[in-house]
């Protein structure tokens, strides 16, 4: 498939120029491209490719892929730098607007050299720990706003630093800022770490509920604000909030 989709992606040019002769527009994105190359691949090896597709696609896809991932780093199989040399060469070859890689070139090596060390190009690796992202230095910022490995402050403002991507379960689960509906039935909603603040600012109105669950029909309005007013002036007050 790699030596396949290489060869298509170096007369990529020309066929480009056919299809604008023939009027018909050719995506620029390189990934798209590719895309478009394994989709081609895939159509000639339907039984090969079907059977991987319904792999992928099974509920443990994740898993599985990162257990290939390991496998190939393990026994050498496909290694990294093989992989980043063939996407190197396919981006050479599909990306005619140079948006996603560097088309200088230099023949006198100090000075290629030179714009090695300043190309906006250059590939840098991911300064957060436990990612192995690689990516070029004009691309860093972008990736940097995304990385699943970056350690934030929670989003709910509680003392919480943590990686982006357990952000959503711990404000969901255990952050003791998360929101909350009162658990009263008012129609207040306060973070969980307000709760007791909420309870005791509240109290009158808390009582009036739980009185009407309680006498239901059995007071009138009157009667059950007179009643929470009572309960509310007692000196046990502190612990009915």
């Amino acid at each position: 498939m790699v030596d396949s989709i290489t060869q298509r992606s170096e007369t990529f040019i020309a066929d480009v120029e056919a299809e604008q002769n023939a009027d018909n527009e050719m995506s620029d994105d390189p990934y798209e491209i590719v895309s478009i190359f394994m989709d081609d691949f895939s159509r000639t090896k339907r039984n090969i490719i079907g059977h991987v597709s319904g792999w992928l696609l099974s509920d443990s896809r994740d898993d599985k892929i990162d257990d290939f991932v390991q496998e190939m780093e393990m026994t050498r199989f496909w290694p990294l730098e093989r992989r980043e040399a063939i996407a190197e060469v396919l981006l050479r070859n599909v990306d005619i607007k140079t948006k996603f890689h560097c088309p200088e070139k230099y023949e006198n090596e100090e000075r290629l050299a030179d714009h090695k060390a300043q190309c906006s190009f250059r590939p840098v690796t991911c300064p957060n720990e436990g990612c192995r992202t690689k990516v070029s230095v004009r691309c860093m910022q972008d990736h940097d706003a995304t990385c699943l490995f970056k350690i934030l402050q929670c989003e709910q403002n509680c003392e919480k630093r943590l990686l982006r991507r357990d952000m959503d379960r711990h404000c969901v689960t255990v952050c003791p800022m998360r929101p909350m509906k009162c658990p009263f039935g008012c129609d207040d909603s306060f973070s969980e770490h307000d709760l007791e603040e909420h309870c005791s600012e509240s109290l009158q109105q808390h009582l009036l509920k739980v009185l009407q669950v309680i006498h239901k029909n059995n007071f009138t309005a009157d009667e059950l604000k007179e009643t929470a007013l009572r309960l509310e002036k007692s000196e046990d007050r502190g612990k009915l909030a």
